[in-house]
């Protein structure tokens, strides 16, 4: 994913992200030389942080077991 799309997609999904309990920000990183990208997501508290993540694990797993055919 080049860094123009990683933008996109950080643009994309920051509403969602500032409706969730305790989220502060983001930080999108880029390298240009090497395509590496990175964030780093803002939480005031890590419970709060917590919650995100496993539920973006959930949805991951859907995501996946959908390629797959399963459902």
């Amino acid at each position: 994913m080049g860094s123009g799309n990683a933008i996109h997609l950080a643009r994309e999904q920051l509403p969602g992200a500032r409706q969730q309990p305790g989220f502060k920000g983001f930080y999108l990183l880029t390298d240009t030389e090497t395509g590496t990208i990175m964030t780093i997501s803002l939480w005031e508290t890590r419970d709060q942080m917590g919650a995100v993540e496993a539920q973006a694990v959930l949805y991951r797993r859907s995501l996946q077991m959908s390629d797959l055919g399963c459902e």
